[in-house]
């Protein structure tokens, strides 16, 4: 697949994720704090001064990431609005056994439901597997789908392990060193008024 299609765009690189996304950008991750109960796990956030996270540029920091992790000709879809495979890429395992997965990316807010993974399988081709990436999280209904036995294989990475990947592979990362400023004696214990 080493060519884009008419349906392509150019190869996933980290110069195409910078020039696509404006540059620097920021990525804010925060826990669940049981605000919303439908939501579980983290809420990943990534801004960009230009694009303030576009789908585009979300779909090629995903594409960086599975191109980091050991995927081959991954390839961004051209932008539609239709729930389809947003990348296509190639997993390869040992460097001889290759297997083309189709992935879908999901910016939400709310965890995805099961008739979202069940969807997926009619969208692959012949002998694609399917990858479902979310920043939120996946419903019990949507993992148990993704695991049926009589079913097209589903992968689910969701956003607390797309956050961990993104670390792992220093990817949007800017690490800070900030001082602990503490008030009070070690030896003294503090007491109140």
């Amino acid at each position: 697949m080493g060519e884009a299609t008419s349906d392509e765009e150019p190869p996933v690189s980290g110069s195409n994720l910078r020039r696509r996304c404006g540059g620097a950008s920021t990525l804010r991750t925060s826990a669940d704090l049981n605000t919303d109960p439908g939501r579980v796990g983290p809420v990943l956030t990534i801004k960009s001064p230009q694009s303030r996270a576009s789908s585009g540029c979300h779909t090629h920091l995903i594409g960086e990431l599975l191109t980091k992790i050991g995927f081959d000709d991954v390839h961004v879809t051209k932008p539609v609005d239709d729930g389809g495979i947003d990348l296509f890429g190639t997993l390869v395992t040992g460097g001889v056994i290759g297997t083309r997965m189709a992935v879908q990316v999901k910016r939400w807010k709310h965890n995805v439901q099961a008739p979202t993974v069940q969807q997926l399988p009619g969208a692959l081709g012949a002998h694609d597997q399917g990858v479902i990436i979310t920043t939120s999280g996946f419903s019990a209904g949507a993992r148990e789908e993704a695991g049926r036995p009589d079913r097209v294989p589903v992968a689910l990475m969701n956003g607390e392990e797309l956050v961990g990947l993104l670390v792992e592979h220093q990817i949007l990362v800017v690490r800070r060193e900030l001082d602990l400023l503490e008030l009070g004696d070690d030896d003294e214990p503090v007491t109140e008024a």
